[in-house]
């Protein structure tokens, strides 16, 4: 058998979601065939709809995750990302999909930082990746999936942010992948964002 070849673009098609902002389950199943194996504990603290706990538990991992207002209830505890309440070095890979910034409401809670300003969205995504540190095992990966804002002529590069983030809290930047996003409704943004609009999200690969 050859060799599996992998690239750094990410081109799924076109999926239907329920709910706002979830995860392509192609996209979770590339990721969590890749960096963890049978009977590995996969850990998602932002589990929302729950696609990363269904796609690991068939693919044979074990799986948790946590969610300031799950919609999914199997194996998933309702807690802040910033305090999980896993033991350290208890996930074997961690996937993690942050709120995007100031763009989908996903709750009224007051932990949730998809409504803070930017300071404060930075800072909850520095406490989430420090959680992430903690409760990995030394050697396991992280796939932080996150999107870049764009709000009139002025882009935010949150990925950015992200990567100085990790690196401060002792995590490797091993990867970024580029996840192309196929939905019409961004092109009925581009009146307000022209000459382009965002039609992907990063995915940053972090070793622990």
């Amino acid at each position: 058998m050859g060799l599996k070849l992998y690239t750094t673009i990410l081109d799924f098609g076109y999926e239907k979601h329920r709910f706002p902002g979830a995860l392509d389950r192609r996209l979770c199943e590339y990721l969590i065939e890749i960096y963890s194996k049978e009977g590995d504990l996969v850990l998602d603290p932002f589990c929302g709809s729950g696609v990363v706990l269904q796609v690991a538990k068939e693919l044979g991992r074990r799986a948790v995750g946590a969610d300031l207002s799950p919609a999914f209830k199997w194996n998933v505890v309702e807690a802040d990302s910033c305090r999980l309440p896993f033991k350290s070095g208890c996930a074997d890979f961690v996937l993690a999909h942050p709120p995007y910034w100031d763009a989908i409401r996903y709750s009224s809670h007051s932990a949730d930082f998809s409504r803070k300003s930017l300071d404060a969205y930075y800072r909850s995504l520095s406490g989430s990746i420090l959680e992430i540190k903690r409760t990995l095992r030394g050697g396991g990966y992280c796939a932080l999936v996150l999107g870049d804002r764009k709000k009139g002529r002025r882009l935010y590069a949150i990925h950015a942010k992200a990567i100085e983030l990790a690196e401060r809290a002792g995590l490797i930047l091993e990867d970024v992948l580029i996840w192309k996003l196929n939905s019409t409704r961004f092109y009925r943004t581009w009146l307000a964002n022209r000459p382009h609009i965002i039609v992907h999200n990063y995915v940053l690969i972090l070793r622990n």
